[in-house]
């Protein structure tokens, strides 16, 4: 179990989410001591988002937030931020999602293991902010991503986190908590919560002096999170799905990096990066950081 636990998250077009995403891991109760969990938010030269951090900064008591002065790409902020903190264990989060109630605990109860802690999500759209482009995206979205329909919130994401917050607790103080257990009660509450097999790359938990010990991310555009899987497999850190039902939700929107045509599976720049996985050597030179950042205060 983890003496203290860093939440790190790469920020770039997400001035209309970023709020959701704190507040659902501001929320997070578990056996851990809340004073062992903070969060680093790294601002990759987006000056809406950083405007909508100044705002929100004051409501979290462990956040911490930076702005990168030029635009890197989200796995140097990542390597960046990773070398900033103390913490014996390192989470790796995006700035539009949301994590479920249980989502920390889970990992804190898991981090004695020397894995790759990785977790399965399911899609949603916040029909508050979907258009034409996002409706577009996601009917052009691969089998079998297009036949999960999306999980509609229709604009009671604040109402069903609550729902969830609640059940969780209750299920926490009668002592009884596994993560199969609270989704099969959120599973009666919301039936969107099926079962779910499919999981990202880029979100995941790690010792730091593993992560330190593989060199953090190669600072690719795209898939260096892929790329770090198959690296740390190679050195025996093997991944490990700690739940079989959702831990977090993935926002379906018109700016997903996946999703995109330049950068989206599918496009050219992702299929370069991806043949270059096989052959990359097992560790690179060096930790690839960012300096030319400041603190937002």
């Amino acid at each position: 179990m983890f003496k203290k636990a860093t939440v790190i998250i790469p920020a770039r077009f997400s001035a209309g989410f970023i709020r959701e995403c704190l507040d659902s891991i501001e929320s997070q109760t578990g056996a851990f001591h809340p004073n062992s969990i903070d969060i680093l938010l790294g601002i990759d030269n987006c000056h809406d988002t950083l405007e909508a951090a100044q705002l929100l900064q004051t409501r979290y008591k462990r956040l911490e937030v930076y702005f990168f002065k030029t635009h890197v790409g989200p796995y140097v902020v990542r390597n960046t931020l990773a070398g900033m903190t103390n913490a014996d264990f390192l989470i790796f989060f995006d700035s539009d999602d949301i994590m479920l109630p249980g989502f920390i605990n889970a990992i804190y109860e898991d981090s004695s293991s020397r894995r790759l802690l990785m977790f399965v999500y399911r899609d949603f759209s916040d029909r508050r902010n979907v258009g034409d482009q996002e409706e577009r995206i996601y009917s052009s979205l691969p089998s079998p991503i297009r036949d999960r329909p999306a999980l509609d919130l229709k604009g009671s994401s604040p109402v069903l986190f609550s729902k969830f917050t609640r059940i969780f607790r209750e299920t926490l103080s009668r002592k009884v908590f596994r993560q199969e257990n609270l989704v099969k009660l959120l599973l009666k509450l919301n039936p969107v919560f099926q079962f779910n097999q499919l999981r990202i790359s880029g979100l995941f938990a790690i010792s730091a002096v593993n992560f330190s010990s593989l060199k953090g991310f190669k600072p690719w555009p795209v898939a260096a999170d892929s790329e770090f899987e198959a690296r740390a497999k190679m050195h025996g850190i093997k991944p490990r799905i700690i739940c079989r039902f959702p831990m977090f939700l993935r926002r379906i929107h018109a700016q997903n990096l996946t999703l995109s045509a330049e950068a989206g599976h599918g496009s050219s720049l992702r299929q370069q990066y991806n043949e270059s996985i096989g052959s990359a050597k097992l560790l690179h030179e060096e930790f690839h950081v960012c300096r030319d950042f400041e603190p937002v205060v």
